[in-house]
């Protein structure tokens, strides 16, 4: 696969694996696959709002900002900030208990503390231990 559309046509191929209750479609990828592409504006919206967090970071002294999974990864993907998710929870649905969890956001160059971050949170909490995914292989 080399492009959106090829993963967009491969999925569509084989619905019976790559879609479940928790993603029963793939809207988000045909509507970035339509969308128009970035204007110059747009991106010099994303270099300032990159800096303010730079700069906000830098102001209080922060390793990571941190949030409920989903809040950070499309600001930290166009900001080039790595990111981090562990679990935090599970939701009680019809289909079982659907995971849901906390992200790390850092600085350019900073995984080695994102996982250090990560990786104490899993320890504290033992989240992942508490609930089996139904799905899970017992």
């Amino acid at each position: 696969m080399h492009t959106l559309q090829d993963l967009i046509n491969f999925n569509n191929a084989h619905k019976d694996l790559e879609f479940s209750p928790y993603l029963p479609d793939q809207q988000l990828f045909i509507l970035s696959q339509e969308a128009p592409p970035l204007s110059i504006e747009r991106e010099a919206e994303y270099i300032r709002l990159s800096k303010s967090l730079n700069q906000t970071m830098d102001i209080y002294n922060l390793d990571a900002l941190v949030a409920m999974s989903e809040d950070y990864a499309s600001l930290a993907a166009v900001g080039g900030y790595p990111i981090i998710s562990v679990p935090l929870g599970y939701l009680q649905t019809a289909g079982g208990p659907q995971p849901f969890g906390i992200q790390f956001m850092g600085r350019a160059w900073s995984e080695g503390i994102l996982l250090q971050l990560a990786h104490a949170f899993e320890q504290a909490t033992h989240i992942r231990d508490k609930v089996r995914p139904k799905y899970a292989p017992s």
